[in-house]
């Protein structure tokens, strides 16, 4: 589970820099209109790893939150993938290099495309953004 932190910071950025299709998170309603692509956005995270010692205190060394930004761009069966990896490809240039305060977004994939059958006539490919923090 991603702290709060971690999970706002990455949530407002993605959203401030991507406008292209309609953004989904976790829990939230959404209905895909008939042949709109969309965005599906998981953040996982793993709560604190330490990764010091000697700082005497425990909670004074060095305290890691790692995860990853999971982006499923989802569109329409029979289209091709083309339109998919653009997407992807842009998505995944948002966070390349970046540092958004103490966040580090490290390695990107794009993985296998997979027809997204419990949505309907969808298919799938996953951005996959290694991240941590502290």
């Amino acid at each position: 589970m991603t702290t709060a932190t971690a999970f706002t910071a990455i949530r407002t950025h993605l959203e401030a820099n991507w406008s292209t299709t309609p953004l989904v998170f976790d829990n939230e309603t959404y209905a895909p209109a008939d042949n709109v692509p969309f965005v599906q956005v998981q953040i996982t995270g793993d709560l604190w790893d330490q990764h010091s010692i000697g700082a005497g205190n425990r909670l004074e060394n060095r305290w890691e939150e790692e995860g990853e930004l999971l982006l499923s761009v989802i569109v329409p069966t029979g289209t091709g993938s083309l339109l998919a990896r653009q997407h992807a490809e842009a998505l995944a240039n948002i966070f390349r290099g970046l540092n958004l305060g103490d966040i580090e977004f490290r390695d990107i994939s794009i993985g296998l495309g997979v027809a997204a059958e419990d949505r309907g006539p969808w298919w799938l490919l996953p951005v996959r953004i290694n991240w941590i923090r502290g």
